[in-house]
């Protein structure tokens, strides 16, 4: 996974430059974020995610050309709107819990509930994470299932994320090793030229720490997450043509044997 990373690494970077590209797919990342508030614009980013992971291009056109093709932006939209309230259940589940813990032990168990609380706040992160999970597979599914309705989407995700998830979990913690490598340096900039450094080295580091910030926000952060869809894109595609190898293999169903050119 590691050796797959660092090649699809390579491919962002390429991917990223001239200078042009590193400022469009800026903007893009920039608005991708604002997506994961507004529902109706989300499917579009999910979408464009695999279109930018798939042609290695940043190109605007082709995200709004695609949209339409085989209804995927209302495939999208609906399955996303299913998964969103699954989610806030689990969120209103994860808060009930914490309010009534609260009370509880405030009023008979006090010197527990920092305990409680801790351990019920990382049960939540953990289940919300594997929920995530579990439908991280839907925008690829949706844009290359054309000819699939929204119950065949659904259960090809649920399917597809039973072989596909320690994977992605992996992806998701280089990523994160390398966010972490970044904290780790923002940590020694501040206590060690701010905290403990002398004038001189104060107007040093607020100097190295903007130009840091702005390089993580333009460049880093957006190729990090570019690294991050073209890895996803990777495991999908395989996982994705091995079932199609089997299924021509075993010719077992005759709608996939007709789709190779078989007697029909």
């Amino acid at each position: 996974m590691f050796k797959m990373y660092f090649k699809n690494l390579k491919s962002a970077i390429k991917t990223l430059w001239p200078i042009t590209n590193i400022f469009k797919y800026f903007i893009y990342f920039l608005a991708n974020i604002l997506s994961y508030i507004i529902l109706f614009a989300r499917p579009i980013f999910s979408l464009a995610d695999i279109e930018f992971a798939k042609n290695k291009e940043i190109n605007y056109g082709d995200i709004f050309n695609n949209l339409n093709k085989s209804n995927k932006y209302y495939k999208m939209f609906i399955l996303s709107l299913f998964k969103f309230v699954i989610l806030l259940l689990i969120i209103a589940l994860f808060s009930g819990l914490f309010i009534a813990s609260y009370y509880f032990f405030t009023n008979y168990y006090e010197r527990y509930i920092n305990y409680i609380l801790i351990i019920l706040i990382v049960l939540a992160v953990i289940v919300i994470y594997s929920y995530c999970l579990k439908f991280r597979s839907l925008s690829y599914l949706v844009y290359n299932g054309d000819n699939c309705d929204l119950k065949e989407i659904y259960n090809n995700t649920i399917k597809t994320s039973k072989q596909t998830n320690l994977k992605e979990l992996i992806i998701d913690l280089i990523t994160l090793l390398f966010i972490l490598i970044m904290a780790i340096i923002y940590f020694i900039i501040i206590y060690c030229l701010i905290i403990r450094g002398i004038d001189i080295a104060n107007i040093i580091a607020y100097v190295v720490l903007t130009i840091l910030s702005l390089i993580n926000l333009i460049y880093l952060f957006p190729l990090l997450y570019l690294t991050r869809s073209i890895c996803l894109f990777d495991i999908y595609q395989i996982k994705h043509v091995k079932i199609k190898k089997v299924k021509v293999l075993t010719l077992t169903n005759p709608k996939y044997y007709n789709e190779i050119g078989g007697e029909r």
